[in-house]
């Protein structure tokens, strides 16, 4: 009898302990992908997305890997024109470097994606695993003639911490390596002019990949635009408004680069 009351009591105990973890710690989400980032820090209600419920996550199934940007930016509701082009890069985790490109004056559509590895057609979940050797990274159509790619190149560097090797912040893994991604060899010499000029900002060494593009996988819906459509989630509140402060990007609409106050090295 004595036993059995015991056992009870020590029932009731592990029940009020994790009770009292759900409390403080929050039920897990999207954002234990976060690790160190608050879940849902200022949300009045949890944000529920398709890959929480089992839901099937209708996306482009098609790889890009030239120079015809239609079906995919017509996906997403971006502009087209004939003579835009178009740059790959990755710097952690895509919805912080999506929320920077977006508000560049000459960018006509920014696209979350997956790059740099070996498997077709991954998932989220698939390359959070990192055994895809995919990389988080956007994929910008911009108009030349608005803005330039040497432009773009040199504002990656300041979009992220080119410095730190299969990480950002608290997001680990090599899915969050800085990588960049070049077309033909003068775009490849114009990467690394930027990337030799910007490393006198930087006191260790920039440790960013420089690869061949080869194919680009755009991600999940629910993954583009994601700042613009969820201001109040956690990780946008902790990370993705403190970047853009720094770059002079919040509240802007939309900014020429000439025009931003990040450190430049010449």
């Amino acid at each position: 009898m004595h036993g059995n009351s015991r056992s009870a009591i020590r029932m009731i105990g592990i029940i009020l302990f994790f009770g009292l973890a759900v409390v403080a710690f929050g039920s897990p989400s999207l954002e234990d992908s976060h690790p160190g980032i608050p879940t849902g820090a200022g949300q009045p209600s949890p944000l529920l997305l398709p890959a929480d419920t089992g839901q099937e996550v209708q996306r482009p199934r098609a790889a890009f890997s030239g120079a015809d940007p239609l079906g995919l930016n017509l996906a997403f509701g971006g502009k087209t024109m004939g003579n835009s082009q178009h740059l790959v890069l990755g710097g952690g985790c895509f919805w912080c470097v999506e929320a920077v490109y977006e508000r560049i004056q000459g960018v006509l559509s920014v696209v979350a994606g997956y790059s740099g590895g070996n498997t077709p057609n991954p998932t989220y979940q698939e390359v959070g695993t990192g055994k895809t050797n995919h990389a988080e990274v956007v994929r910008i159509e911009y108009d030349p003639d608005q803005v330039g790619f040497r432009e773009l190149v040199d504002l990656f560097w300041y979009a992220h911490d080119p410095t730190t090797e299969n990480r950002q912040g608290f997001d680990v893994g090599t899915q969050y390596r800085s990588i960049i991604f070049y077309q033909n060899d003068q775009e490849r010499a114009a990467i690394e002019e930027s990337k030799n000029r910007a490393q006198a900002d930087f006191s260790d060494p920039i440790v960013t990949v420089i690869k061949g593009l080869e194919q680009f996988f755009p991600a999940e819906a629910y993954h583009q635009d994601f700042y613009a459509n969820n201001p109040n989630y956690g990780y946008c509140q902790a990370v993705i408004q403190p970047k853009m402060r720094k770059l002079g990007l919040e509240g802007i609409k939309q900014i020429s680069i000439p025009e931003m106050t990040f450190k430049r090295s010449e």
